[in-house]
């Protein structure tokens, strides 16, 4: 039996009472936070736009420093000259914040994201299915989002479901199931 207990943007939440897990269907946007390919300061050079990270005085998916400033990864580092992308869920946390290995890495790591108001299923395992083509996918939740939407999945997520994983273009409107398995 399900129960609704939010709605987001169009899509309502329900919770199936007998295992506690948390199910909707929703479009996929594509993701690529944590990649260390995921923004460039030139935004055509990353695998994303980068406005999707934020802008001055409000990051949220770039690395910054005490200032604010976007950290650039340097010479050793995966990709040198990309900004140091994150994931709200650190997959190495004994890694300083400005490590781009600390992230869930959305090319190689099948996450999704949530809204705030359900952050505290970071770390959740997850179950995404392509219901147009039945293909499944075992996921994390590693990303919050806001709160007037909900359907967001890693660009490696994206390709094992068969969607168009481009971050610019890619995603589908609609048919993607997520269950969400309450942590215990």
């Amino acid at each position: 039996m399900l129960s609704i207990i939010d709605h987001f943007g169009g899509t309502d939440v329900f919770r199936e009472l007998r295992t506690g897990a948390l199910v909707f269907v929703a479009g996929m946007n594509v993701d690529a936070d944590g990649s260390p390919h995921a923004y460039h300061p030139d935004s055509k050079e990353g695998l994303d736009r980068l406005s999707d990270a934020g802008g001055p005085g409000d990051w949220y998916g770039v690395v910054t420093d005490a200032h604010g400033v976007p950290v650039v990864q340097k010479q050793g580092d995966p990709a040198p000259g990309f900004f140091v992308s994150c994931t709200a869920l650190a997959k190495r946390p004994e890694l300083p914040e400005t490590n781009p290995l600390r992230y869930y890495n959305a090319e190689e790591d099948a996450y999704i994201s949530v809204p705030e108001r359900l952050k505290h299923l970071l770390g959740a395992k997850a179950m995404v299915t392509n219901l147009a083509n039945g293909l499944s996918e075992p996921a994390i939740v590693a990303e919050i989002g806001n709160d007037s939407f909900i359907g967001e999945g890693a660009i490696i997520l994206a390709k094992r479901l068969g969607i168009n994983a481009d971050c610019r273009v890619g995603g589908v409107p609609g048919g993607i199931l997520y269950t969400i398995f309450p942590k215990h």
